[in-house]
């Protein structure tokens, strides 16, 4: 998009001119076009957890789920903030993949860490946290409980934002509140840009 920071700043490199083609976005477009992505990453901290974390937000729960356990997380050198990151979210695509045992023992893994967090570290995984637990609840069946977490969540970025939003509008269905539902994932269906939880609240809204 020509609105990319990263692509202005492209666009105004000589040698980049001629490389640039128009495109136009489709409106409304319900089909989906499988294919497969292969990615060529630099090595660096987080980068697979990060990996998997796109993945869930894509739906693809099960397979970030499958590759989060397949990493050696409990190696001595990792630093309790990857732990942190690890264990929560593994803890949410356990959860959406119906896995509530296990995202009960990630979760109380994730929590195990924040002792070990300090300054910006600790501030960064305390709110997170709240969206993850909401998350757990949810697929507990424990709305209430949910809803007392993430009514006084104040989201710090748009991610948070829609994902506060969505967990509102799944507790105001399970709860018969239509209108509340409407109102939450109208806010996630015109926020969440290509997240996975925006083509599940469109479906909800439609359904509405």
């Amino acid at each position: 998009r020509k609105d990319c920071p990263n692509a202005i700043r492209a666009r105004e490199n000589d040698a980049d001119q001629g490389r640039w083609i128009s495109v136009s976005w489709g409106e409304d477009i319900r089909d989906t076009y499988s294919t497969t992505l292969e990615v060529l990453a630099k090595d660096r901290t987080n980068l697979i957890i990060d990996r998997c974390a796109a993945l869930c937000n894509l739906g693809d729960r099960a397979t970030a789920l499958t590759e989060l356990e397949a990493l050696n997380i409990d190696d001595p050198v990792t630093v309790p903030a990857v732990r942190h990151a690890y264990y929560h979210n593994l803890t949410v695509c356990a959860a959406g993949c119906g896995q509530l045992e296990k995202a009960r023992v990630y979760y109380q893994k994730m929590n195990q860490q924040l002792d070990s967090l300090k300054g910006k570290a600790y501030d960064n995984a305390n709110q997170a946290a709240p969206l993850c637990t909401a998350s757990l609840l949810i697929a507990e069946g424990r709305y209430g409980h949910a809803y007392q977490i993430l009514g006084p969540f104040s989201p710090i970025n748009r991610l948070q934002q829609v994902g506060r939003a969505y967990w509102l509008g799944q507790i105001a269905l399970a709860q018969n509140q239509p209108a509340n539902a409407k109102i939450h994932l109208s806010f996630v269906a015109q926020q969440g840009n290509r997240l996975y939880i925006t083509e599940l609240a469109r479906e909800q809204l439609a359904a509405l």
